[in-house]
């Protein structure tokens, strides 16, 4: 009876344990946790806000009460470790340790409470590591040409890995170029290679821009970039166009520029070059002064009609060289030459005499010479009629009379000064003031006109210009500066004051010819000399009687000089008697004298 007892009592004791087990599991209502954000990130080093809400999953609903603890997996850090629901929800700020993995679960658990049962929530964490970007080199110069750039990018956690993704390049927009822009890294590593813009300043920061990756910060670096830029520059020529005649000299300037934004002075020297057109520089090269020089050029007599000036500079340590022309048009003139006649010459008693200058062009296409031609005595105290005279068919005439006291020799300088298209000459004439009895040279005809392959007669008429009916003796030679006509005779002898040469002119002649008959004097004569201008005609002139040239005409006694317009005095003393006459006063002499002595004892 007492064991029927004890077991009814044990089975109503387990009966009501049971009883209160059931009735408490069946009390408590499910949940569900939450957390928010997730998924999530945060940089290493940085903090992060999560929310946990627990709902009651029962119907009807009650709100969950009670505490929510926090982990990490790691060694972060909650703030706090655990968190009371209020109206469901509450929330902790996490940090990620310095070592901290990449990639971390966050677990929220709620406890539960007396009326609701206990769950849990994860979030998935990514926590960004930091990164430092490293420019190699740094600081850098750069000379010429380009420089190559090197990036490091490196994971600065506790627990690095290594960076992927990109690096931009900049140089903060001063215009240079990289030869990649953006790199990929490979190794957390990658490189370009930088050209600087022609007109870059000194200084240039060059920046690595590292993008990030997914669990990798950004970051970036810079390099110090010294520019030392050679400068362009250019060279510049004036005159730029510019022209001169062929032996004439013109003056060329140079300056050099410095093409940069921040322009510097060149220095250094040019040369120059006429691109072996003949001509001469007075300098061939010149330095530069205030970037600038200057060098005079003489046109080759033979000079090319079109020449290129080129100067070339050579730079200096700053500044690249450069070139610069001009285009020189050169009017190629003809040579001449120039003849003086009498040459030489002997100045008469009376110090007047008159030159003939004839200037001639000896280019292969003649022309005939214009402009002036001016007289100098080298300053022996003498005078021009005209200091200069100007020329008609190339030739032109001038009178000089010597000073008082003139020197033995005289050198008379005719200088040509040229033309358009004819270049300048000059000649000299030797002339002795010794005293001789001046005469004059005239030409017959003065002026003639004849058809090509004709020929015609000259007669030389020389006079003494104090007594015109005294007789001279000597040569005559003639001449057509060499036009390229023939005379029967080089030179003809003086008769009865007269003589007389047959002259045929050249085939094609380029213009008038001057006839220049020339007396050289005698022992009590000076010479002189008269010129004739003669026209070749395409068609024969009217038939005329030629003058008969066998034999001189009859002497008869000349009337008075007068100058003419082919010939000029030249020259003037005392009158040399004929023979006949001077013999009749040497004997009316010789007889006074006998007469004299005769007498002259009777007296005493």
């Amino acid at each position: 009876m007492k064991r029927l007892v004890i077991f009814a009592v044990a089975a109503t004791v387990i009966v009501l344990i049971g009883f209160f087990n059931h009735y408490s599991y069946a009390s408590l209502d499910d949940t569900t946790t939450a957390v928010t954000p997730s998924p999530s990130s945060v940089n290493s080093g940085a903090h992060i806000t999560f929310t946990v809400i627990v709902s009651d999953n029962s119907n009807p609903t009650t709100t969950p009460g009670g505490n929510v603890t926090w982990s990490d997996g790691s060694s972060g850090t909650f703030n706090p470790t655990f968190c009371t629901l209020s109206s469901g929800s509450c929330t902790t700020s996490y940090t990620p340790s310095a070592n901290s993995p990449t990639s971390l679960t966050i677990t929220a658990n709620y406890v539960g409470d007396s009326a609701h049962s206990a769950s849990f929530a994860t979030s998935s964490l990514t926590v960004i590591h930091s990164t430092t970007t490293k420019v190699t080199p740094n600081p850098a110069t750069l000379s010429s040409g380009s420089l190559a750039f090197t990036v490091k990018v490196n994971d600065t956690s506790g627990s690095p890995t290594i960076p992927t993704s990109t690096v931009a390049w900049s140089d903060g927009g001063l215009g240079g170029t990289f030869s990649q822009p953006s790199c990929t890294l490979s190794s957390g590593s990658c490189q370009t290679s930088y050209t600087a813009f022609t007109n870059s300043p000194s200084a240039v920061t060059i920046t690595a821009n590292y993008a990030g990756d997914s669990t990798h910060s950004a970051s970036f670096g810079t390099s110090s970039l010294t520019v030392n830029q050679i400068h362009s520059t250019t060279t510049t020529v004036t005159p730029n166009p510019s022209s001169v005649n062929s032996g004439s000299q013109i003056t060329f300037t140079v300056t050099v520029s410095d093409s940069h934004l921040s322009p510097t002075t060149p220095t250094g020297n040019v040369t120059w070059s006429s691109g072996n057109a003949g001509g001469t520089f007075s300098r061939t090269s010149c330095p530069l002064s205030s970037a600038s020089c200057t060098t005079a050029y003489t046109a080759a007599t033979n000079s090319p009609s079109s020449v290129t000036i080129t100067v070339t500079y050579a730079g200096d340590s700053a500044h690249s060289g450069s070139a610069g022309i001009s285009s020189l048009s050169v009017n190629v003139l003809h040579r001449t030459t120039t003849t003086i006649k009498p040459n030489p010459a002997t100045l008469p008693n009376n110090g007047i005499i008159t030159f003939v200058v004839k200037v001639n062009d000896s280019s292969g296409s003649p022309t005939t010479p214009l402009g002036i031609v001016s007289w100098k005595d080298g300053n022996t105290g003498g005078t021009f009629n005209a200091t200069s005279c100007t020329l008609s068919s190339g030739a032109c005439v001038s009178k000089y009379t010597a000073s008082g006291n003139p020197p033995h020799v005289i050198t008379i300088n005719a200088t040509y000064s040229g033309d358009a298209t004819h270049m300048s000459s000059s000649a000299a004439s030797q002339l002795s003031t010794n005293v001789f009895h001046g005469t004059t040279t005239t030409v017959t005809p003065s002026s003639a006109t004849l058809t090509k392959g004709s020929s015609v007669v000259f007669t030389a008429t020389v006079a003494d210009t104090l007594n015109s009916s005294a007789t001279l003796i000597g040569l005559v030679s003639w001449s057509d500066y060499n036009t390229g006509g023939t005379f029967t005779e080089g030179g003809c002898a003086l008769a009865a004051n007269h003589c007389s040469i047959t002259y045929v002119p050249p085939t094609n002649p380029s213009g008038s010819i001057t006839i220049v008959a020339s007396y050289a004097g005698d022992s009590y004569h000076s010479g002189s000399s008269g010129v004739s201008s003669l026209s070749v005609a395409t068609t024969p002139p009217p038939f005329t009687t030629p003058p008969p040239s066998s034999t001189p005409p009859p002497f008869t006694t000349p009337p008075p000089s007068t100058p003419s317009a082919t010939g000029q005095n030249n020259s003037q003393g005392n009158t040399v008697p004929e023979f006949p006459v001077a013999l009749i006063i040497l004997l009316t002499a010789f007889a006074s004298l006998i007469a004299f002595y005769r007498i002259k004892p009777a007296k005493i």
